[in-house]
């Protein structure tokens, strides 16, 4: 019985009383129900907007694919942890543009280079003190020079964030050791080799 175009619920085999409201549909379900969304394109299909303190709830969200096969829930698994490393990039990308914002008439910061620290016990991670900055008009890479900054302040809220994302990013795509990590930061491309870029 469908509720609302596109969306169609599948009934119970036997009725109980109605839980809290559902996350995908408007009609209100009881346990057991199916919530299917139809194949259409996504112009012609309102997509539903999910409450993530809905699924912070973990025997609920393992009573909701209960019926789901092991190869399913990686699927659905696979597109979240790929959204969440996108968005890493995207909030990494703005940090470093925020930190190599320059004086107008200075030089601009064109890309960053990191490089790789081994010294980690259970993995290779990006060096979040050798970071290199290529400036228009240089031919080589110029290490950053980080200056102390005093707990509390802006800058060291900005300095945390910048070492926990890269820390995040090297999770999400862990690097071998001698790798580079080139961010562009007017296209906001991230590419890795395994040798200095000379842009």
């Amino acid at each position: 019985m469908n509720h609302r175009p596109g969306v169609g619920v599948t009934p119970a085999a036997t009725r109980a009383a109605a839980p809290e409201p559902a996350v995908c549909s408007r009609a209100p379900l009881v346990p057991g129900d199916v919530v299917t969304l139809t194949a259409r394109p996504l112009a012609q299909l309102p997509v539903p907007r999910l409450d993530a303190a809905f699924f912070a709830d973990p025997e609920r969200v393992r009573a909701m694919v209960a019926h789901w096969s092991r190869s399913e829930l990686c699927m659905v698994g696979n597109v979240l942890m790929s959204e969440a490393a996108r968005l890493i990039e995207v909030e990494l990308l703005a940090v470093l543009r925020t930190m190599c914002a320059r004086e107008p008439g200075e030089p601009s910061v064109t890309h960053v280079e990191f490089v790789t620290n081994p010294n980690y016990e259970d993995q290779v991670y990006w060096d979040d003190e050798s970071v290199y900055l290529h400036i228009k008009g240089r031919d080589e890479p110029v290490p950053i020079e980080f200056a102390d900054v005093q707990d509390g302040s802006q800058e060291a809220a900005l300095d945390a964030r910048f070492c926990a994302l890269l820390a995040d990013y090297a999770r999400s795509d862990p690097p071998n050791h001698g790798d580079h990590l080139v961010v562009n930061l007017a296209t906001g491309a991230f590419e890795r080799s395994g040798q200095w870029s000379h842009l």
